[in-house]
């Protein structure tokens, strides 16, 4: 069943069953790529797992320090380019629902502590070890959650890429 949305443009449906959500993810990481999943319980800080589904463009620093996007070349440091794809992303309408899960579409981002290095340049850091990025950001336009204070799994999926 739908949870409506006020602005017209995310669909929230509440899912048959529970999901097992690191099954989803182990059987294909390229579809459900990133599972924030809390071992507590009982705390707001704790109500929600989230599998974010249906990676869009990612913006990434690797460990030599240049920017990579898919959509063209970007200058700056990643915070600034970040800002510039972020407004791009919002000015094209993000979805929105009306507060009944805690995300419908939008970025998840991955920080390093050596990033610091480019907000504070005399910080004192050592360089990034392998091929880890420094940074990256990558698009979602849907998840599927798990409320555990009300006990329900939710999909969350804008407009646009809902089946007809």
């Amino acid at each position: 069943m739908p949870i409506p949305s006020t602005s017209g443009r995310c669909v929230v449906h509440t899912l048959d069953s529970f999901p097992d959500l690191a099954g989803l993810h182990q059987a294909n990481p390229r579809r459900y790529p990133h599972l924030l999943e809390s071992v507590a319980h009982g705390t707001p800080q704790a109500r929600y797992d989230i599998l974010f589904a249906f990676p869009g463009n990612t913006l990434s620093l690797d460990a030599c320090g240049r920017l990579h996007w898919p959509e063209g070349a970007l200058t700056g440091d990643f915070l600034t380019a970040l800002d510039q794809v972020w407004r791009d992303a919002s000015q094209a309408g993000a979805p929105q629902a009306d507060g009944a899960v805690p995300f419908t579409g939008g970025w998840l981002l991955y920080l390093g502590y050596e990033l610091a290095h480019t907000i504070e340049p005399a910080s004192a850091l050592a360089p990034p070890a392998g091929d880890m990025p420094l940074a990256f950001a990558t698009r979602f336009p849907a998840t599927i959650i798990r409320d555990h204070a009300h006990q329900r799994p939710l999909g969350g999926i804008p407009i646009s890429a809902a089946p007809e």
